[in-house]
């Protein structure tokens, strides 16, 4: 009964709570680098580490035991720094690889170059 109650509430969470992350303020910046496609594989990627998130903080709280507690919350821990490491690892391609994503990397390529030249001739003079 209490499993049955566990996924009935995280079912519901996940219907109404992970909709489409680029839409959200910590992620809005990404929508104008990413293609379609790569944005839909960036908001199911999301999906699932919330979901995990969120399974693992409930099966934390539901715990007795203090041994599992801890490795609950090792695996939350490593849930949430893969979620940030996501992140990370996008933003670091996008300057990188440019042409695997929008018009909009490419110009945030170019100006970053432009940024950087210009910050070199100053330094030369």
């Amino acid at each position: 009964m209490k499993k049955l109650f566990l996924i009935t509430i995280l079912s519901i969470n996940s219907i109404l709570s992970f909709g489409d992350y680029l839409d959200t303020p910590n992620y809005k910046y990404l929508k104008t680098f990413l293609k379609e496609e790569q944005q839909d594989i960036f908001n199911n990627l999301m999906k699932d580490l919330d979901f995990t998130i969120t399974s693992l903080e409930q099966k934390i709280n539901d715990s007795k035991n203090e041994k599992e507690k801890q490795n609950l919350e090792i695996k939350l821990n490593e849930a949430i720094r893969e979620k940030e490491k996501l992140v990370e690892n996008l933003n670091i391609n996008i300057i990188k690889y440019p042409k695997r994503y929008t018009e909009k990397a490419l110009e945030l390529n170019k100006n970053i170059n432009e940024l950087i030249s210009s910050y070199s001739e100053k330094e030369e003079k």
